[in-house]
């Protein structure tokens, strides 16, 4: 099994889930610790990979909101 520099050492293999909320609760919970660990090289790619799910969610969410809370 290979391991992922950018997600940790985790294996590739690791539920794409349970990478997910890693990632999320290391941004919120240790940021400065996560964002020294992150490598300089590799592109962009994946970063805004990342931001677009998270602005999907978030607008998913935002929306559910506001239809159960407008009755």
């Amino acid at each position: 099994m290979g391991t992922c520099p950018a997600c940790g050492s985790g294996p590739v293999e690791e539920n794409l889930i349970v990478r997910y909320f890693k990632t999320v609760s290391g941004i919120l919970f240790h940021p400065v610790a996560y964002f020294r660990s992150m490598p300089l090289e590799g592109g962009v790619g994946g970063p805004l990979a990342f931001a677009l799910v998270n602005h999907w969610l978030g607008e998913t969410l935002a929306y559910l909101w506001r239809s159960v809370f407008s009755l």
